[in-house]
């Protein structure tokens, strides 16, 4: 490409260009890679295409684009994505959110509605950049959040995101197992685990494959591992009236739920969201039990809670009694903030029938 170039030219040379690399929405993800190398909101470019693009943008669009070409993730370009209408800050140290796991929040906010729960502790594990603990506690007043992950890397994104989205959050970051360093017990139990079976990660798209982290995709050879795991914590760590909401690879429905039946108390409430198909498997909702939780041998419940320091992303030490602190107010500078890389449509509020069976 020469120096002097008009944006139009640019944008259908950059799409044809993304279409044979085989980007299946070449022009949109051409004209978002546009916007953002030349700092133009969309109705900014739509009214300067035949406006010639000067050399610095030229030459980082043009790094983007081979970047793009080269099937790494519009996500971890433009460094964006957005989730339930917030605009989260992603690196290639976590999963880039999908517009289905929109559904996880839904549900988690329809059931707080229905219990009527107004100070909630909620626990995103396997948290990532945290777009689902933090869109929730964006949406419901009065959520202590923790977000836990075994990669620090991640939780430092997740703590960025939580301070750019969040006016007064009272967020906890910890570093650990499942939910094997958190005292509980919580309201609501929201997770989106890697549940990919290790010889499936050759058939999935290079953007996938090649880029998005391993740890964040599969558990191992069955894909279900970390989430029957899970699962066996869920009796010592769920509220009376608590909720476990799963993501889940439809394939693996009757082998997670039939997990759930066996290792489960009958009162323990678990929604199955099955990716891809956008509905939800069956929900049971809970009878009332005693304040002390099923524990066992394997899965003993912590001797003692604790209080979150939200600097800290380490695993927490057994202090007084947890209570999510406020971050402090300080917030990154306006240059560590990016533009939205594209637009994902919310999904449809879930219709959900109640069931008194156990999942």
């Amino acid at each position: 490409m020469s120096e002097t170039r008009i944006l139009r030219d640019v944008w259908l040379e950059a799409a044809a260009q993304l279409e044979a690399a085989g980007i299946a929405d070449a022009r949109f993800e051409a004209e978002v890679l546009l916007r953002h190398a030349t700092e133009l909101t969309r109705a900014q470019l739509y009214a300067s295409l035949t406006d010639t693009i000067d050399a610095a943008a030229l030459a980082r669009f043009e790094r983007a684009l081979g970047e793009r070409s080269g099937r790494t993730p519009l996500a971890y370009i433009t460094g964006t994505r957005e989730f339930y209408r917030l605009e989260f800050r992603v690196t290639p140290d976590v999963l880039i959110p999908r517009p289905e796991t929109e559904l996880l929040v839904d549900t988690a906010l329809d059931h707080l509605r229905r219990a009527r729960i107004r100070s909630a502790q909620v626990a995103d594990v396997g948290a990532g950049s945290g777009a689902i603990g933090i869109a929730l506690a964006k949406h419901r007043r009065g959520i202590d959040l923790i977000c836990a992950d075994v990669s620090r890397d991640a939780l430092l994104v997740a703590r960025e995101n939580a301070l750019r989205l969040l006016r007064r959050p009272k967020v906890a970051f910890v570093q650990g197992d499942l939910l094997t360093p958190l005292p509980g017990p919580f309201h609501c139990v929201v997770a989106n685990l890697p549940y990919i079976p290790e010889d499936r990660l050759p058939e999935l798209e290079p953007e996938v494959a090649d880029h998005e982290p391993h740890v964040a995709l599969t558990p191992g050879t069955s894909g279900t591992e970390l989430l029957l795991r899970l699962i066996t914590q869920l009796p010592s760590r769920l509220h009376a009236n608590g909720l476990a909401i799963l993501e889940i690879d439809p394939g693996q429905e009757e082998t997670v739920a039939a997990a759930a039946k066996q290792l489960l108390p009958e009162e323990t409430a678990l929604a199955l969201a099955r990716e891809r198909s956008g509905d939800l498997g069956d929900r049971s909702f809970p009878t009332p039990r005693s304040a002390s939780s099923p524990t066992s041998a394997n899965n003993p419940a912590p001797s003692a809670s604790w209080r979150a320091d939200p600097w800290t992303i380490d695993p927490p030490p057994p202090t007084p009694p947890y209570r999510a602190t406020a971050i402090p107010a300080s917030r990154p500078s306006a240059n560590s903030s990016n533009r939205t890389s594209s637009t994902n449509p919310r999904t449809a509020q879930p219709s959900l029938s109640r069931s008194t069976a156990s999942s």
